[in-house]
């Protein structure tokens, strides 16, 4: 297996309303991700979709976890995890 390459990892945050969700895109747009706030599909909330190109290292996913994990206890939110697609 060749060395990691940086790619597209997708983050959900669901906060209450979309207030709380446009207060974490502006944090999160300064950290260079790009973001989409819009209802959450299957919840009464509303979805912060941030995605970032990197290499999903675990220092780099355990960075990414804090984040929105900090992001989600100021909002009163959830981190509902990340996703990457795979990069050959």
């Amino acid at each position: 297996m060749g060395p990691l390459l940086p790619t597209e990892i997708i983050n959900y945050l669901y906060v209450p309303d979309e207030a709380r969700g446009r207060r974490a895109a502006s944090e999160l747009l300064e950290a260079g991700y790009r973001v989409e706030v819009r209802p959450a599909a299957t919840r009464p909330s509303w979805l912060t979709l941030a995605k970032i190109d990197m290499v999903p290292r675990s220092d780099n996913i355990t960075m990414i976890r804090q984040r929105f994990e900090a992001l989600a206890s100021q909002l009163g939110g959830e981190y509902d995890g990340w996703e990457a697609a795979v990069t050959n």
